[in-house]
């Protein structure tokens, strides 16, 4: 987080922590003592410039894990992986990909100002996330024991398997193109979709901006 940080500063990108480490900061000063990971947020403008300057600037230590630096990670967003540490996701663990522990940084992007482009967007964003991470993985992310839970471990391992023609780039762009639809317009909510409440966590601009410093574990 500290790495990060400096490279944020020093190319006057704007992030602020996000989820568990927001709800950390102000109630504990540093991490909840069940939440044990780091996520981060950006507006788009400044996660793109993130992400075009961090590889460089984080060395060797760092591996900056996007679809397009390890294209079999599952995921939309990015993460940052620390070289030579191990930490395996369960529902990842047949990936050959980077498994380091990693700070999670989400791109915050638009909503559609009219209400039925709104429930479009959230169906076509819902509709294409799901078939992207079937795609790439054939387990659930939080383990299933219950009937309706096999269920969906069922369906996803059958997605899986229908997928296997499909490229995976078609999948991503796809979702990219959907989330990214509505950026630039002004006044309207910013969310996180790869989050799947994102849809009821958004947040007008300003309520972002300007950010400011907090404390978070010193």
């Amino acid at each position: 987080l500290k790495r990060i940080i400096e490279i944020c500063e020093e190319y006057e990108i704007d992030y602020f922590i996000d989820s568990g480490t927001a709800l950390g900061a102000v109630r504990h000063k540093g991490f909840i003592p069940w939440d044990d990971d780091i996520d981060l947020g950006m507006t788009r403008p400044h996660y793109n410039r993130f992400l075009s300057v961090a590889q460089e600037k984080l060395g060797d230590d760092y591996f900056l894990q996007t679809f397009h630096t390890d294209p079999n990670s599952p995921f939309y967003f990015a993460k940052v992986r620390k070289t030579g540490t191990k930490f395996v996701e369960g529902y990842c663990r047949d990936l050959d990909m980077h498994h380091g522990i990693f700070v999670d940084v989400f791109p915050y992007d638009h909503m559609a100002k009219n209400s039925v482009l709104k429930i479009w967007q959230v169906l076509g964003i819902s509709f294409f996330k799901k078939i992207y991470v079937s795609k790439c993985v054939r387990e659930l992310s939080v383990p299933q024991k219950n009937f309706f839970g096999k269920i969906k471990l069922t369906a996803r391992g059958m997605l899986h398997v229908l997928l296997k023609p499909v490229s995976k780039e078609v999948l991503f762009n796809a979702l990219d193109r959907t989330i990214q639809r509505y950026n630039g317009q002004e006044g309207t909510p910013v969310t996180n979709w790869s989050d799947k409440k994102g849809y009821w966590r958004s947040m007008d601009y300003d309520m972002i901006h300007p950010t400011k410093k907090i404390e978070f574990e010193h």
